[in-house]
């Protein structure tokens, strides 16, 4: 009875998982899509509206990311539990746990600064900017999906 509960559980926690990262992944890939490329055009209006979604947007990341990392850490506890890891399955997971970080602490970051009042004109460091941006976010956010499958692949078989 009590494996059977901890399995429902266990099917619930991934469920909101997998759906949190759809939607922070889809929201980023909807920013890059649809809100960046209008934001360019010069318009009071438009720019107003502008802003209301990107405070939206920030409030969905930031709800995905708290959602993402107590869930991902329970789903992290319990296949680290198993007595069935290889290195193979370890060393992807600590590749996927880099990049979770990494993306994290950017996505973070930027909502920070955009929100910040005392926002510094200064620009990134030219060789770090191509690895802030909301592309590599995305592109990286898809990558973690990926090894997640590669993951789940290795702990079936």
């Amino acid at each position: 009875m009590l494996t059977s509960i901890t399995d429902i559980l266990l099917i619930i926690v991934r469920w909101i998982h997998i759906c949190s990262a759809v939607v922070w992944v889809g929201g980023g890939m909807f920013y890059l899509i649809a809100i960046r490329p209008i934001n360019q055009v010069p318009n009071k209006n438009l720019n107003e509206l502008i802003r209301i979604i990107n405070k939206n947007l920030t409030n969905i990341s930031d709800i995905s990311i708290l959602s993402l990392t107590s869930t991902g850490t329970i789903i992290m506890l319990n296949a680290l539990l198993k007595q069935n890891l290889t290195l193979l399955y370890i060393s992807i997971l600590t590749i996927k746990l880099f990049l979770s970080v990494l993306i994290f602490a950017i996505t973070i970051n930027k909502n920070r600064s955009a929100n910040s009042k005392m926002r510094s004109h200064k620009k990134p460091n030219r060789l770090l900017r191509p690895f802030t941006s909301y592309t590599f976010v995305t592109l990286t956010g898809i990558l973690i999906i990926l090894l997640s499958d590669i993951l789940r692949s290795i702990n079936i078989s």
